[in-house]
């Protein structure tokens, strides 16, 4: 339980790269501008390893506000009958076996 007390130096670069690969990808907090460093979205705040309150804020109001895809979009509709089954037969009429001489 010592890295949480002190951490390593790879603990210190692997949440430097979530915080990067996050705003890359505009992931969370960084799909919004900050109003406080005035940073556009998908970029680190100038706060380093950290995000500014406003920024977090401004997100939750955003994420609250969007309405999510329900994932089976389809799921209320009836399914489409593939129309009466017919039972399978012999080859049709006509057509005969090309095994034989």
């Amino acid at each position: 339980m010592t890295s949480a007390i002190l951490p390593s130096p790879a603990a210190d670069a692997a949440h430097d790269a979530a915080h990067t690969t996050a705003a890359r990808f505009r992931h969370g907090v960084y799909a919004v501008p900050c109003t406080t460093c005035h940073v556009p979205a998908g970029a680190l705040c100038l706060a380093r390893r950290s995000v500014h309150p406003s920024r977090r804020e401004a997100y939750r109001v955003d994420h609250r506000s969007s309405v999510l895809v329900p994932l089976l979009v389809g799921r209320d509709q009836a399914p489409a009958s593939p129309g009466p089954v017919r039972p399978r037969t012999a080859a049709p009429a006509g057509r005969r076996d090309r095994t034989g001489p």
